[in-house]
C-alpha cells in the first residue's frame, strides 16, 4: 500500500473514532476529543503534502 493509500485509511479510521465518540456525547471526554482532532489534523496535512494541494 503506498503512503496515500495508507493516509486514506487512517483518515477513515479517525473519521469513525471521531463519529463514535461524538454520538455518545454523554461519555465524551474532551482530552480524548482533542487527541484525535490533532492527529486527524496532522494525517490530513500530510495527505495534502503528498498530493500537492495546500491547505
Amino acid at each position: 500500500m503506498d503512503r496515500i493509500a495508507e493516509l486514506r485509511y487512517q483518515i477513515e479510521l479517525l473519521r469513525e473514532k471521531l463519529l463514535s465518540l461524538l454520538s455518545h456525547h454523554e461519555d465524551l471526554h474532551a482530552p480524548e476529543l482533542i487527541v484525535l482532532s490533532n492527529e486527524l489534523h496532522d494525517v490530513l496535512n500530510e495527505y495534502y503534502r503528498l498530493l500537492g494541494i495546500s491547505n
